[in-house]
């Protein structure tokens, strides 16, 4: 035997042949998907505009953020070489209010590495002179990591 034909139904006048039905063409249905896509286009048409607003005005300072960036990498990379804060003569002076007005401690010499660490050298005429002169460099702010050996007279400390 031979497989079953199937036919297509006959479908009567003005009925849809395709499986889904649509509704009449002045429903409202149609007439809000037309609406909703109107606006839905508009606004993409609004952020068109916008992007090209912003794209001309991007191409307006972008020589100018360039120059600028170029600076600022310029400044960044030279600012140790132009310190105003005069780091070595706060180190000085730091290390000359300290010192005991009458003289009997002395600063031979001086190292200032990296204007962070300092080694002071110099001599004192009595151990309780040194160590006011310890103490004081103690309470100074700015001064951390104080280290002192009193037998050479020999002074390290940090400054921040």
């Amino acid at each position: 035997m031979s497989a079953p034909i199937f036919f297509p139904r006959k479908s009567r006048r003005g009925a849809s042949s395709s499986p889904t039905n649509f509704p009449p063409r002045n429903s409202p249905t149609r007439g809000a998907a037309a609406v909703l896509g109107l606006i839905v286009g508009g606004l993409f048409g609004w952020q068109q505009v916008q992007l090209i607003n912003l794209n001309n005005q991007w191409n307006a300072i972008e020589v100018k953020v360039t120059q600028l960036n170029q600076n600022k990498a310029n400044i960044e990379k030279y600012r140790p070489w132009f310190d105003d804060s005069c780091r070595a003569l706060t180190i000085w002076a730091k290390l000359t209010q300290a010192q005991p007005v009458l003289g009997t401690v002395s600063v031979k010499t001086v190292e200032i590495r990296d204007l962070s660490t300092v080694s002071a050298h110099g001599t004192a005429t009595s151990l309780t002179d040194f160590n006011v002169m310890r103490e004081a460099l103690g309470r100074i702010p700015g001064i951390k990591d104080l280290h002192a050996t009193p037998p050479a007279s020999r002074l390290r400390f940090n400054t921040i």
